[in-house]
Parts: structure tokens; C-alpha cells; sequence
């Protein structure tokens, strides 16, 4: 009996946690999606440069682990800002 209620304890800890890393996944891309267009406004007011790039497929494969693993510790950093006991 014990068992069972152990077991459904680890089943929630388990999918509290998935759902724990998708909200700093969530607060990290919305932060970096914002600093990114500040960024983009920033440099099309000052320079005006043409913008032709021409990426490849590595690269964007690259560019998308470290936004993932970028956005999940800025969330998470971000929650335990706001989350933590200042004083």
C-alpha cells in the first residue's frame, strides 16, 4: 500500500519538475525574444545594414540547443530571483 503512495509521490515529483523546466523555458525565451527585438530596432535605427545572411543547417541546429539551454537557465534564474527570501 505504501508502495503505491511512494510510487505516485515520485510520478507527480517527476512531472512537477518537467513542468518546473518549461515555465523557465517559457520566462527565458520570452526575455530573450524581447532582447532580441530591442537589438534588431537598435541596429536597423543606427546602422541600416542590408541584412543578407546565409545560414546553414549546422548552424541553425547549433543556434536552437543553446537557445534551449539559454532560455531554461534565464527563467530559471529569474524565478529563483523572484522566488528567493531577500533578506
Amino acid at each position: 500500500m505504501y508502495d503505491f503512495l511512494i510510487s505516485i509521490k515520485d510520478q507527480f515529483n517527476f512531472y512537477a519538475n518537467i513542468i518546473k523546466f518549461f515555465v523557465y523555458f517559457c520566462v527565458g525565451a520570452i526575455l530573450l525574444y524581447l532582447a532580441r527585438l530591442v537589438f534588431t530596432i537598435v541596429r536597423t535605427l543606427l546602422f541600416k545594414i542590408n541584412k543578407e545572411l546565409i545560414v546553414d543547417k549546422i548552424k541553425v541546429i547549433i543556434s536552437l540547443f543553446i537557445f534551449i539551454a539559454v532560455a531554461i537557465l534565464i527563467g530559471w534564474a529569474i524565478i529563483s530571483i523572484l522566488t528567493s527570501k531577500l533578506f
